[in-house]
């Protein structure tokens, strides 16, 4: 079972459950600033980069603004994609968050 740890920009509440090595790190959008404040270096940057400049030290896929699904969205796909099975969400609630 291969498992992935998406990050994104809302509230965030703490770890439950700690990435390990094989682990699939995406990072939506500006959720890539809180991989940097938990040490984390994600596999894959995806997003529109509406909240944050586009990083260009990682890898990057850049989306247009007008898009039908949210960053987080994308980030689900990316990880169906790469074959993962458990998925596990980090910041992907709160604030003014209605669409996730």
């Amino acid at each position: 079972m291969k498992r992935c740890f998406i990050y994104s920009a809302g509230t965030f509440y703490g770890l439950r459950e700690q990435p390990q090595p094989g682990d699939y790190l995406i990072a939506a959008d500006a959720g890539l600033l809180l991989c940097r404040r938990l040490g984390l270096e994600p596999g894959l940057v995806i997003g529109d980069f509406d909240s944050m400049p586009q990083p260009d030290d990682e890898p990057t896929v850049r989306v247009p603004v007008e898009k039908d699904d949210t960053d987080t969205m994308l980030a689900i796909r990316a990880g169906l994609d790469a074959g993962c099975t458990e998925f596990h969400f980090y910041g992907a609630t709160g604030g003014r968050r209605l669409d996730h």
